[in-house]
C-alpha cells in the first residue's frame, strides 16, 4: 500500500520503543512551512502525553521538510515521513490511517490546533463505549487570525445521535441533506477531526480522490459505529488560510482546483464531472458495503438517496423561480 502510494519508506527512530501509544495525531501536508509548528506544539502540549505524531509530508518544496524534521529531533513522539511524489491530499490523509499504531486516531491539518485537554477529554469516552468509532467534539471555525467565526454544531437541530444503528445513519444524511441544500459542509470538519477508533475506521474507505469525499466518509462512520459527541469546542478549524488547502476553494468554488489538490493530477472534464457529483453513488456504495442487517440496508438505501433527492428538487425550484424572474423582467420592458 505505502509503496503504491509513493510512500517513502525510514527507521521509526526512537519512537519505536515496541509500546504502541494510545492516540496517534497524524499530519497531513503539502507546503505548510509557515503554520506546522502551530499544529506540532498544540499536539506535544497535550495533557495526556501517551501519543505519537506521525507527519506525512506530500512532498513539499517549502521549509515544511526542515520544521518537521527539527521536531522529529527534538521529541521522539513525532515521526516524520516525506512521500517521494504529490500524491494528492486524499490519500496523504488516507495513509496516517494505515501507518498509526495507536487504538485511537485523530488528524490534524498544518493549520488547525488542537485544545491542551483534547485528548485528555476523549480517551474516556472512547474507552467507555467500546461500540464508538468516533468522539467527537465541537469544533470551533477560525478566520487566518484566529478569529472565532462559528463553532460547528447540528444543522437539524439535534442533540446527540441515536444508539440504533439505522436510525444514526438516517440522522447522518438528514445533516448531509442540509449540506447539499445549502452550501455548507463544515458540520462534516467535526467527525473528520475527531477522536477515531482506528481498528473500526480501517473498515471505511477513508478519504478518497473525489470532491466531497469526507461527506462519504462521516455517512461511513455513522454505519460502522456509533458517534458520540462532545459538547465543548476542544480544536480549532482554520477557514482559508492557504493556497494549498482545498477550503478556500470551496468557499470560491474552484471545483477544477479542489479536485487537483485531492488528486494530485490536473481532472479532464469527464473526470471533473464525476468528482462532483460521485458522493451521492457513494452513500449507496457505503450502505451496500455496511454491516447492517438485509432489512436495514433496504431501508438505508433509500435514507442515502435523500441528499441527491432534496438537491434535485432546490434545483428544479431554482429553475422555476429563474424563469418566472426573467418572464415578470421581459414583461416589464
Amino acid at each position: 500500500m505505502s509503496e503504491r502510494l509513493g510512500f517513502v519508506r525510514s527507521d521509526r527512530g526512537a519512537s519505536d520503543n515496541g509500546v504502541a501509544p494510545a492516540v496517534t495525531i497524524g499530519l497531513p501536508v503539502y507546503n505548510g512551512g509557515e503554520l506546522v509548528a502551530r499544529a506540532i506544539e498544540s499536539v506535544l502540549a497535550q495533557t495526556c502525553g501517551d501519543l505519537e505524531l506521525v507527519i506525512s509530508d506530500n512532498c513539499s518544496t517549502d521549509s515544511t521538510p526542515e520544521v518537521c524534521k527539527a521536531y522529529a529531533r527534538r521529541d521522539p513522539r513525532v515521526v516524520y515521513r516525506k512521500t517521494d511524489r504529490n500524491v494528492g491530499a486524499a490519500a496523504n490523509h488516507s495513509r496516517l490511517v494505515h501507518l498509526a499504531r495507536g487504538k485511537y486516531f485523530k488528524w490534524i491539518s498544518h493549520d488547525d490546533w488542537m485544545e491542551p485537554g483534547f485528548i485528555e477529554a476523549c480517551l474516556p469516552v472512547g474507552e467507555a463505549n467500546p461500540d464508538a468509532i468516533t468522539v467527537a467534539p465541537i469544533v470551533d471555525v477560525v478566520d487566518p487570525r484566529g478569529k472565532k467565526l462559528q463553532s460547528v454544531t447540528s444543522y437539524t437541530g439535534r442533540s446527540g445521535w441515536s444508539e440504533r444503528r439505522l436510525d444514526q445513519f438516517r440522522e447522518m444524511m438528514d445533516e448531509l441533506t442540509y449540506c447539499d441544500t445549502h452550501a455548507d459542509g463544515l458540520l462534516m470538519i467535526a467527525y473528520l477531526y475527531g477522536m477515531h477508533r482506528t481498528g473500526l475506521l480501517r473498515r471505511t474507505r477513508l478519504l478518497m480522490p473525489f470532491i466531497s469525499s469526507d461527506h462519504v466518509l462521516a455517512a461511513e462512520l455513522s454505519l460502522f459505529g456509533r458517534l458520540v459527541e462532545i459538547d465543548r469546542p476542544l480544536s480549532s478549524f482554520t477557514l482559508g488560510t492557504s493556497q494549498h488547502g482545498t477550503t478556500a476553494n470551496f468557499t470560491a468554488w474552484n471545483p477544477a482546483a479542489i479536485q487537483r489538490q485531492l488528486s494530485g493530477t490536473h481532472p479532464g472534464r469527464l473526470q471533473l464531472f464525476f468528482s462532483v457529483r460521485r458522493r451521492h453513488a457513494e452513500y449507496v456504495a457505503a450502505v451496500l458495503r455496511s454491516p447492517l442487517p438485509a432489512r436495514d440496508k433496504v431501508l438505508a438505501a433509500l435514507a442515502a438517496t435523500r441528499p441527491a433527492r432534496a438537491r434535485l428538487a432546490s434545483r428544479a425550484t431554482w429553475n422555476r423561480n429563474n424563469r418566472a424572474s426573467r418572464l415578470r423582467e421581459s414583461g416589464a420592458k
